[in-house]
């Protein structure tokens, strides 16, 4: 018991001098050597215990999506559910807009890696929150469309890690990043059939379109 917690205590020290290496230096090129010497811990034991330089990064990235699962939402889905997905929608980009000088470099970095066992899981803790959030919207009932919680939760997750992808390569600022999120949410949510929401819909998908950079068609 007591060599599992000096275990654990050790993989946060490293976590801990992952985050701040990142925030002073502003990205994450830096060694294993270096992340060890700054854990004081011996360059050999940081591999034992958490791997290389990309498990380090991911786990990181894992921590940022479980705090964003417990985010609360100030809006009932039972009374309103389309100011919900909305707001969980706005508190999912806040999360990261509100701490680019971390979240940038280490989502580029990890854009570019391939991990077989941490970035699907990444992929499906994202699928699973925003399954969550289209529960909570499909229990308020009348929705008459042909599109499951499973289709809303696959379509935001895929077009967030989009947006969240061109935020972090500074393709998009963050009014943009807003923007991108509620106009998905709220085209995913007209094909749901409720004529109630139809022209409250039709006016966010015009607001966010209003923000988001027209692409280029030539």
């Amino acid at each position: 018991m007591v060599r599992e917690q000096n275990k654990e205590e050790r993989r946060s020290r490293i976590l801990g001098a992952a985050e701040k290496l990142i925030r002073e230096l502003g990205t994450v090129e830096f060694s294993m050597r270096e992340l060890a010497a700054r854990a004081h811990i011996s360059h050999y034991t940081s591999y034992n215990l958490i791997g290389n330089k990309g498990t380090v990064l991911y786990t990181l990235l894992h921590r940022a999506i479980d705090r964003i699962t417990n985010l609360p939402s100030q809006a009932d889905p039972n009374f309103d559910p389309l100011s919900y997905a909305f707001d969980m929608g706005d508190l999912a980009v806040e999360f990261y807009v509100s701490d680019p000088d971390f979240f940038r470099p280490l989502l580029r970095f990890l854009f570019g890696v391939s991990d077989a066992e941490l970035r699907p899981a990444f992929m499906n803790k994202g699928v699973r929150h925003w399954h969550a959030v289209a529960l909570a919207i499909w229990q308020s009932g009348d929705l008459v469309g042909h599109v499951s919680p499973e289709d809303f939760a696959s379509m935001i997750n895929t077009y967030f890690g989009g947006a969240l992808g061109l935020w972090s390569h500074d393709n998009i600022d963050a009014a943009v990043f807003f923007a991108h999120i509620r106009h998905a949410m709220a085209i995913s949510l007209l094909a749901c059939g409720n004529k109630q929401w139809e022209a409250r819909l039709v006016a966010e998908v015009a607001a966010a379109r209003a923000v988001i950079r027209p692409l280029s068609l030539t």
